[in-house]
């Protein structure tokens, strides 16, 4: 049984840019201390291939992460508006 999962990635042209694509955890293993450990080891990861600057997204409708973000160095830098044509 799978209860979550985080996913990283590098920039492959670079090398120099990180991403934490993705971090998800069941519901009832919410507020476990599952999620610092994936943040811990995914930052630990990205230091470990000499990455220089770590991205993450947090869509819209999800801010109530933004404080568990805060707490490994993440912080807003832009907001990105996007505009989706109906067909």
């Amino acid at each position: 049984m799978v209860i979550g999962y985080c996913i990283s990635t590098i920039e492959k042209e670079n090398n120099k840019d990180g991403e934490i694509d993705s971090i998800y955890i069941e519901e009832q293993y919410r507020n476990s201390g599952l999620g610092r450990i994936f943040m811990e080891r995914a930052i630990k990861w990205l230091k470990s291939k000499d990455v220089e600057t770590m991205v993450l997204l947090v869509g819209v409708g999800n801010e109530q992460v933004m404080e568990f973000y805060r707490q490994f160095d993440f912080y807003p830098l832009h907001i990105v508006l996007q505009r989706v044509e109906k067909k």
